[in-house]
């Protein structure tokens, strides 16, 4: 009998949109002083997306923080959500901000 192995369409769906993000080409020549930061607009509300979660086959959650510095959140078809990315410089602070990415299953840290 042979050996079936099912994987839910959320992680499948999950590996394909990590592997659009590393396409992502603005990361060559990225220098020390450098970051690559992810953002969402919807009106007049700004996200710096810290965490993405593919919270089931359709739907991408996305957490981070408004132009306030609140912690924000927000969901909806993955297929629908525009995410822009930006090389920024560094802050005083000299750390980049890691983005996150994980699935209902499991966490994948930066």
């Amino acid at each position: 009998m042979p050996n079936f192995s099912v994987t839910q369409p959320h992680l499948e769906e999950a590996k394909l949109f990590q592997k659009g993000l590393r396409s992502v080409s603005i990361e060559p020549g990225l220098k020390t002083d450098e970051e690559i930061a992810i953002f969402y607009e919807t009106g007049k509300e700004t996200i710096r997306v810290t965490h993405l979660k593919m919270a089931s086959d359709s739907i991408l959650l996305l957490t981070g923080k408004d132009e306030n510095g609140n912690g924000t959140a927000v969901a909806g078809h993955f297929k629908s959500m525009h995410l822009i990315y930006k090389k920024l410089k560094l802050g005083d602070m000299k750390q980049r901000t890691p983005i996150g990415f994980s699935t209902t299953d499991s966490e994948t840290a930066p």
